[in-house]
């Protein structure tokens, strides 16, 4: 097996932690399905259904050599983040700060996709070997 098949393989099985994350509490105690039902939260929490679905539709494709979608999870993760960041920093329940704000399934979610994302980087970077 070649060293970007490798690299690709990893970015997909990385993505499973963005769908387990996704289970998790991400924030504030809530799960992602949590997020959905509140009313300030429900942007992001269907934003997390896409990214779940994103990565359960790299995973269905995990035999090819494409690593379009974990890039594209990637980059729609951290700009869901980037964007509650901005919009939800000044009323996080008390928290000034979205990052402190995020629990174990919202980290996991974070550096799992940007794991990914840099796997998936390297996989397209690398030319093909034998």
């Amino acid at each position: 097996m070649s060293t970007k098949r490798i690299f690709a393989l990893i970015s997909k099985l990385l993505l499973i932690l963005v769908i387990i994350g996704f289970f998790m509490p991400v924030c504030c105690n809530l799960t992602g399905p949590d997020l959905i039902k509140h009313d300030d939260t429900s942007f992001y929490g269907w934003m997390l259904v896409v990214a779940a679905v994103l990565s359960v539709a790299s995973l269905a494709m995990i035999k090819s050599d494409s690593t379009l979608l974990p890039l594209i999870t990637g980059i729609f993760v951290i700009a869901i983040f980037v964007i509650a960041h901005t919009k939800l920093s000044d009323k996080t329940f008390g928290v000034g700060n979205i990052m402190d704000a995020l629990d174990a399934g919202g980290f996991m979610i974070l550096y799992s996709s940007i794991a990914s994302m840099v796997c998936a980087i390297v996989s397209m970077v690398l030319k093909p070997g034998k």
